[in-house]
């Protein structure tokens, strides 16, 4: 659910930033996801050896 609360976020900004910029001739604008909320396939994590 979070991924989608960004997601809805990061638009509402994208569309609040363009609106400022309707004058200029580009808009550019990154969008950089991270996170367990953003992955497409399954992840284990294994847990070190202990005494190396």
């Amino acid at each position: 659910m979070a991924a989608g609360n960004a997601i809805e976020r990061s638009h509402k900004n994208i569309s609040e930033i363009a609106n400022l910029m309707l004058s200029e001739s580009h808009f550019t604008y990154g969008l950089f996801l991270e996170g367990s909320n953003f992955l497409t396939e399954t992840i284990s994590i294994k847990k070190p050896m202990e005494g190396l």
